[in-house]
C-alpha cells in the first residue's frame, strides 16, 4: 500500500513539473490516504533522493521531483474545451502577469458561456413543460366542451337508418370537434 501511495505521489509531482507542489495539494489529490500517510510517503521519497523539499517563509512545505531533465512538461491546462497556459516556475517573472491575465479571461469566458447555455436549457425545458401542461388541459377542456355541447344535439330517431343517423349527428358534432382541435394545436404551438 505504501509503494502505491508513493507511486501516486510521484505521479502527482510528475504532472506538475517543474513547479513546486505543497503538501496540502498532494493530500487533496490522494483521497484514500490519511494526512500522516501522505506526510510519511513524502518523507520517504525525500530520504530516497527522488523528491526535493523547500519551506516558504510562512512555513508551508513544498515538494518537487529531484530529477526533472528529459521529463515532459505540460504547457497547458484543459478546462472544458479550452486550453489555458500553465504558469511555470521557471518562466520569467516579466511574462507571468499576462499568462495569468489570459488564463483568468478565458476562465471568465468559459463561465459566461456555461451560464448562458444553462439558462437556455432551463428556458427550453420550461417552455416544453408549459406546452405539455397547456396541451393536456386544452384537450381535457375540448373533450368536455364536445361532450356537453354535442350530447343534446344527438338525434336518436328510430326511423332513420344507421348510416343516415350517423351522418346527421356527425355533421352537427364535426364542426365543433374541428374548431376544438385547431384550438388545442394552436395553444400548444403558441406556448412552445
Amino acid at each position: 500500500m505504501e509503494d502505491d501511495l508513493e507511486t501516486l505521489v510521484l505521479e502527482i509531482l510528475l504532472a506538475r513539473i517543474p513547479n513546486w507542489v505543497s503538501e496540502q495539494m498532494v493530500r487533496s489529490r490522494v483521497g484514500y490516504a490519511t494526512p500522516d500517510e501522505v506526510t510519511q510517503a513524502l518523507a520517504d521519497l525525500v530520504a530516497a533522493g527522488d523528491v526535493e523539499t523547500e519551506i516558504d517563509p510562512t512555513g508551508i512545505i513544498y515538494y518537487r521531483l529531484m530529477r526533472r531533465e528529459g521529463l515532459p512538461v505540460r504547457r497547458t491546462v484543459k478546462i472544458g474545451d479550452r486550453e489555458i497556459p500553465r504558469l511555470l516556475e521557471n518562466s520569467s517573472p516579466k511574462f507571468l502577469p499576462e499568462h495569468f491575465n489570459d488564463a483568468m479571461e478565458q476562465l471568465a469566458e468559459l463561465s459566461t458561456t456555461l451560464e448562458q447555455r444553462f439558462k437556455r436549457l432551463v428556458a427550453e425545458e420550461q417552455r416544453r413543460y408549459w406546452a405539455n401542461v397547456v396541451g393536456i388541459f386544452s384537450i381535457l377542456v375540448s373533450v368536455l366542451a364536445l361532450i356537453l355541447t354535442s350530447l343534446p344535439k344527438i338525434v336518436s330517431d328510430p326511423n332513420l337508418p344507421f348510416g343516415a343517423a350517423l351522418l346527421m349527428n356527425l355533421s352537427q358534432i364535426l364542426p365543433l370537434a374541428l374548431v376544438l382541435t385547431v384550438l388545442v394545436v394552436a395553444l400548444r404551438w403558441i406556448v412552445r
